[in-house]
């Protein structure tokens, strides 16, 4: 998998045919304690449909932040 620059625009017609890459969804924030489902989606925002986008899986990972 490549590494993406954060916040930069990529134009995914440019990019090599044969490797998958990161696409960063979402945060969810949990307060400490707190124990659940998360449930998420994915939307097509725009005036045309999009074609081609083949999602193998997902990963949600934990960050610990600290608080000021």
């Amino acid at each position: 998998m490549s590494e993406m620059s954060s916040g930069v625009v990529y134009e995914i017609a440019y990019m090599a045919k044969d490797q998958w890459i990161e696409l960063v969804g979402s945060r969810f924030e949990a307060k400490e304690g707190e124990a659940g489902e998360v449930c998420f989606d994915l939307y097509e925002h725009g005036g045309h449909w999009k074609s081609g986008l083949i999602v193998k899986g997902t990963q949600q990972s934990c960050v610990k932040i600290q608080e000021i």
